[in-house]
């Protein structure tokens, strides 16, 4: 070979790895660049679905709080958990029906000593067998607010 061809397949070699060297480093760079970017997108779609998540849980509290007391204000429900004795077939009928009218998918009552008096759980359709007398509530929060020992407010109110 001769020498003028031995520089020129130096000078190919060397522009070549420039060129290679040239392209990883754009590759690099903008690889990060779209990174850093698509973070910060992610991180302000977050904050945004955050902000409205938020704001559906405070218009879910305050319909919730809303809810009780309309409930709170029902003649026919008073009157139910007035009676000397609580009857959880009648409860059920009032339940079922205030349920209905409250629109709601969980509804629990207890009567005066914690004992659960009526028990709707899920679809509206079918409603949940009438508890017994002495039956404990669906779930851990309920059967707390409702505990003798400690009564806790519900609702913060």
């Amino acid at each position: 070979m001769k020498p003028l061809n031995q520089l020129r397949i130096k000078i190919a070699l060397m522009a070549g790895l420039l060129l290679a060297g040239l392209s990883f480093l754009t590759l690099f760079f903008v690889s990060r660049a779209i990174d850093q970017q698509s973070s910060e997108t992610i991180r302000a779609e977050l904050g945004n679905t955050a902000r409205v998540f938020d704001g559906l849980l405070n218009e879910r509290e305050n319909s919730m709080r809303a809810q009780a007391f309309v409930l709170a204000d029902s003649v026919q429900f008073k009157t139910a958990l007035d009676d000397k004795v609580q009857d959880p077939a009648t409860m059920a009928d009032v339940a079922q029906e205030k349920r209905r009218e409250l629109g709601l998918g969980l509804f629990q009552v207890a009567g005066r000593r914690g004992a659960l008096l009526a028990s709707f759980v899920g679809d509206q359709s079918s409603p949940q067998a009438r508890p017994k007398k002495d039956a404990k509530p669906a779930d851990p929060v309920f059967a707390k607010a409702v505990d003798p020992e400690e009564p806790a407010d519900a609702f913060g109110v």
